[in-house]
């Protein structure tokens, strides 16, 4: 039996075992093969099992797939995880609130000015104490309250 022979359903159900660079190799097999490999449910089934949030709406819109937030979020995460600290990134802790934190939004973008015009990173978050705040990326400082 050859795997021309196989339905979409008898793919999908074995690629549900595959992790993605495997997936993204059988999606090169032939036609066939990579529209099995393209199911949307494949990847949100990884992302979810990776992250406990994923916010596809983050992407592109009319980019916005499974597939291509998995990629995206992993190449994030693999730079990251190679990056050398205090030479690629810095880390800095936020504090000012008393709860958890239940919600995070990260704006940079010639809409939002703040200091008579001038372009900054802001990082506002919610608390369980019913609380937002809002950080100065570059100074890490508290800029709202």
């Amino acid at each position: 039996m050859g795997s021309e022979s196989l339905t979409l359903d008898c793919l999908f159900h074995i690629f549900s075992y595959l992790e993605a660079p495997d997936l993204l190799s059988a999606a090169r097999v032939n036609k066939v093969w990579s529209e099995a490999a393209e199911t949307a449910s494949l990847w949100r089934r990884m992302c979810l099992d990776r992250w406990a949030f994923c916010n596809i709406a983050n992407l592109t819109p009319g980019e916005q797939t499974w597939k291509k937030y998995y990629l995206h979020r992993s190449k994030l995460e693999n730079r990251i995880a190679s990056g050398r600290p205090s030479a690629d990134y810095i880390c800095k802790p936020m504090r000012g609130h008393n709860g958890q934190i239940v919600g995070l939004a990260y704006l940079s973008d010639n809409e939002h000015m703040f200091d008579a015009g001038k372009l900054q990173s802001i990082v506002c978050t919610a608390s369980t104490d019913g609380t937002v705040r809002a950080w100065n990326v570059q100074e890490v400082r508290l800029t709202c309250v």
